[in-house]
């Protein structure tokens, strides 16, 4: 009969209540990680209390964050407590052979599983030591407030009430993100960039399409003087220029003018290229003209919440331009990209108004291994992390 139980239990999605704590490090940052990775490999997060404020309890240590999550999982107890204590290991967390309360990056406590009870060397369900921590029952307060603990019978509520535990529990501003597309759906604009070929416009379009987040991407093919003026760039380099930079801005604008709230957007460009190749291309008075133009478009938009700059290999660029084949990118000489690359760089290095983050990606081709994607999307969610969750 047992048996048949948990094969059952295993057969079905329940639901299992998780304790994060963190007080080492950015505490947040840790927090967040670790979700991510519940989601990822225990199930989907449905439900996230508030982020609370404590002291450490029972050793002197720095100040906790903690906060609670309810995931709907297929995985049985103890196939989820061993994931809590990979992903604790994969954060840093490093566990005595005996026990004892220390500072730690991440703290992951299986509370509840469903209504199951047991008790073993290795698990012990529901945790024991829920009723005695205000830490635990105040973000649980958040998520389920009406949930029976199946040995003494009392709901959170009266658990709190009960609670002979009087250490503040302060509950802060910064909350977390129930899952990686959450995340990236509310992360602000960022705009990917880099020289010709680099893969800016793939790398946004699969960002998008992986996390269902809005982006735009550069008209370039719209341009009515580009291919003339990859035949005679000294008559054409103006108009070219100018055309830029008016599609460029009003296509940003439009993004952004009825925007209600913050929200994550993806583009392939950043309007500050339009000066860097106007520099290259331009001369004299033909770019003092451009330059009015120029920071008068710049003063009516927004800053990007972060700059991503893609380098490769130069030989990587030029193969990419060769296979992509457009005609008029055909007689672009090494000459030209490297001043293009040049420009992209000395811009960087001046530039104080907003975050960015340089990603050299070699010969390793994101579109066809995932595994190099992921990469990229992890350096550029903790790139993101920091700036939200300065601790």
């Amino acid at each position: 009969m047992e048996l048949l139980i948990w094969r059952m239990r295993k057969a079905d999605t329940v639901e299992v209540l998780i304790g994060l704590g963190s007080n080492q490090g950015n505490r947040f940052i840790h927090l967040q990680k670790a979700l991510f990775k519940i989601d990822e490999v225990i199930g989907p997060v449905v439900a996230c209390s508030k982020c609370y404020k404590n002291k450490a309890v029972g050793f002197d240590g720095d100040d906790f964050i903690n906060a609670c999550i309810a995931v709907k999982t297929r995985l049985d107890a103890h196939e989820v407590l061993n994931k809590l204590l990979l992903i604790e290991k994969e954060l840093g967390r490093k566990r005595k052979a005996h026990f004892s309360y220390t500072n730690r990056p991440i703290d992951l406590d299986l509370l509840y599983y469903e209504d199951l009870t047991i008790q073993t060397t290795q698990l012990e369900l529901p945790h024991p030591r829920i009723a005695q921590r205000r830490f635990v029952l105040k973000p649980l307060m958040d998520i389920a407030p009406q949930k029976v603990h199946p040995l003494n019978k009392r709901i959170t509520t009266e658990l709190l009430t009960h609670c002979e535990d009087e250490n503040d529990v302060i509950a802060v501003e910064k909350t977390l993100h129930m899952s990686r597309k959450s995340f990236w759906q509310n992360s602000g604009y960022i705009c990917i960039e880099g020289c010709i070929g680099v893969g800016k416009t793939s790398l946004c379009q699969k960002i998008a399409e992986t996390f269902e987040v809005p982006y735009f991407l550069e008209s370039f093919e719209n341009n009515p003087f580009l291919s003339s003026f990859y035949e005679n760039k000294d008559k054409y380099s103006l108009p070219v220029e100018l055309s830029f930079l008016a599609d460029r801005s009003e296509q940003i604008e439009n993004h952004f003018q009825h925007l209600t709230k913050p929200q994550g957007i993806l583009s392939d460009y950043h309007l500050s290229k339009s000066l860097m190749f106007a520099e290259i291309n331009l001369q004299g008075s033909a770019l003092d003209l451009y330059k009015r133009w120029y920071n008068f478009s710049l003063t009516h938009l927004k800053n990007p919440s972060l700059y991503v700059y893609l380098r490769r290999p130069l030989e990587v660029i030029k193969g990419q331009i060769l296979k992509r084949g457009r005609p008029y990118e055909m007689g672009i000489s090494e000459d030209y990209l490297k001043k293009i690359i040049k420009s992209y760089e000395c811009y960087l290095k001046v530039e104080k108004d907003f975050e960015y983050l340089q990603l050299n990606l070699e010969k390793n081709d994101f579109i066809v291994d995932n595994e190099v994607f992921k990469q990229i999307v992890f350096k550029i969610e903790n790139a993101l992390l920091i700036q939200q969750y300065s601790d």
